[in-house]
């Protein structure tokens, strides 16, 4: 009789997902920062817990996600070639998606596009051992930050200053500046959120010992990070504020919530202390690792609990697997929902819609709708054999 095959589903992981999704909602929709009375500011709490951690904990969760369905398919006896074909497709399917979404809101910087990327060359890292992945990964965060600035300020004039859309591919070497260099999420430093997922993807992940060590040590690294950045700031005191005296009394508020990242980066890129700004969005080294730390930290909690919430944990569990459908969503209807209601309310909303998404998909066992039609593009039922085109059901992202 041959063996059940593994699971090949982490609920845990797809709750990360959802948290990520709920995440990016509160950053698109609630203001980061609201101004005071004096011409100062203050982060609210959405600008100072979500800005910036939730993309990258959603870039950090594809690699799990990569590994679990690649392992489904070898479980299932799909060949080398068909798996890279998939692959393939998979990634072309998301990043027409990405430049198409990219036209419909241009207020929220588009993430699908470089997600694609992500899942266009994260599978070459699956022929990496476990302990090569994680020196590849952590290499990348440490080295590539600091390579990014030089090299953002000599590609200066190749940025989109939008999100990338089908006319973009008309001027391939502007595209390609602004998604690797000079763009929102670049990938020279982005693409290390991925590497870091895939080495995660090679630890035993089902083992409490394992996610409660993820936690421990996320909450370790990015506490120390956070301390050590706010610590060399402080030191610079009237100093910083010099450098950069167009943002003057909102500075502090802007290190906390990403606001302002242009001015602050022309004003500190080549002063050594940009290195360690605490900023979302500014790519700088410390930033880069303590988001990283944070998705360690998240990814090990939601995979711990999630097996204690019963049904809510299900819900948010089969939330996480339809975040392509509820991102893009929210893409769609933000602006309108920001034109009729409160922001608050909003967010109310946006909650409201993925949880129901959730708990229908719990329910049925379906997928999310461009969940669906992501697997039909990628040709899974086309070139698996029959085991594995059920098998890559269970493994949808």
């Amino acid at each position: 009789m041959r063996p059940a095959p593994r699971p090949t589903r982490l609920p845990g992981v797809d709750t990360a997902r959802a948290v990520a999704v709920l995440g990016m909602f509160a950053a698109h929709a609630l203001p980061l920062l609201v101004l005071t009375s004096i011409g100062g500011a203050e982060p609210t709490f959405a600008g100072s817990v979500a800005s910036g951690r939730a993309s990258v904990l959603f870039m950090v969760v594809a690699g799990p996600s990569l590994e679990l369905f690649d392992r489904s398919l070898r479980a299932r006896g799909v060949p080398v070639r068909q798996r890279a074909l998939i692959y393939l497709r998979r990634a072309l399917a998301l990043a027409a998606l990405g430049l198409i979404t990219g036209l419909a809101n241009e207020g929220i910087a588009n993430i699908l596009v470089h997600y694609a990327m992500l899942f266009l060359l994260l599978p070459l890292t699956l022929l990496l051992p476990p302990v090569a992945r994680w020196l590849l990964a952590l290499g990348w965060l440490m080295v590539m930050p600091m390579l990014r600035l030089p090299l953002s300020t000599s590609l200066e004039g190749l940025r989109l200053d939008h999100n990338p859309n089908p006319t973009d591919l008309l001027d391939p070497a502007r595209l390609s500046a602004d998604l690797w260099v000079t763009g929102y999420y670049p990938l020279l430093v982005w693409f290390g959120f991925g590497l870091l997922g895939m080495a995660l993807g090679s630890l035993p992940l089902r083992r409490p010992g394992a996610q409660l060590g993820l936690l421990a040590a996320g909450l370790l690294g990015a506490a120390a990070s956070l301390a050590a950045g706010w610590w060399k700031v402080a030191g610079l005191g009237e100093e910083l504020l010099r450098l950069v005296p167009e943002l003057s009394e909102r500075l502090p508020a802007a290190l906390v919530t990403g606001r302002y990242g242009a001015a602050v980066e022309d004003a500190l890129g080549g002063h050594p202390v940009f290195a360690w700004l605490p900023m979302p969005h500014s790519n700088s080294l410390l930033f880069t690792l303590h988001a990283a730390c944070c998705a360690l930290a998240i990814i090990g909690f939601c995979l711990w609990l999630t097996p204690r919430l019963g049904l809510f944990g299900q819900v948010l569990s089969a939330a996480g697997r339809a975040p392509l459908s509820l991102y893009v969503g929210h893409l769609l209807i933000l602006p309108i929902l920001l034109e009729l209601l409160p922001t608050t309310a909003v967010w109310w909303v946006l909650v409201a819609g993925l949880l129901g998404t959730g708990a229908w998909l719990n329910y049925s066992g379906a997928q999310g709708p461009l969940e669906a039609l992501l697997r039909w593009l990628s040709g899974v039922t086309r070139d698996a054999p029959p085991d594995a085109a059920a098998a890559a059901g269970p493994a949808r992202d």
